[in-house]
């Protein structure tokens, strides 16, 4: 498997992978396309993919690099955590690889939402 740094953080992903918007074939595809090679799985919690990403990860997640995003709607502080909350219960994951905010949004603040992020997860690691 190919993988790629993602930036300059010591991360590094799959170069193959699958984007899920507008997806509508089902888990069974999205599993063969896992077990072709194609490590990286893209999602959004607007994109309605994130329970058939679930069932394709079943037994492969160790393998899978994941990532999903938040929905402009969600960057306040009180509903930021509900929703990655609720993200990885449809995912049925415990964490994901990569979390991204899914567009700006002018009416919040980026620095209510990444300090919800740093106060609340980043503390103590």
């Amino acid at each position: 498997m190919m993988v790629k740094e993602l930036g300059r953080t010591g991360v590094f992903l799959p170069e193959v992978g699958i984007g899920t918007w507008d997806y509508h074939a089902g888990s069974s595809a999205l599993r063969r396309g896992l077990q072709a090679g194609a490590l990286f799985i893209d999602t959004a919690e607007s994109y309605g993919t994130e329970e058939v990403i679930g069932e394709a990860l079943k037994g492969l997640r160790d393998r899978v690099f994941v990532a999903t995003k938040v929905s402009p709607e969600n960057f306040r502080r009180a509903r930021l955590r509900a929703s990655v909350d609720a993200s990885l219960r449809r995912l049925g994951i415990e964490t994901t690889d990569l979390l991204q905010l899914h567009q700006l949004n002018p009416a919040i603040p980026i620095q209510e939402t990444m300090g919800h992020w740093q106060t609340s997860w980043m503390r103590g690691k």
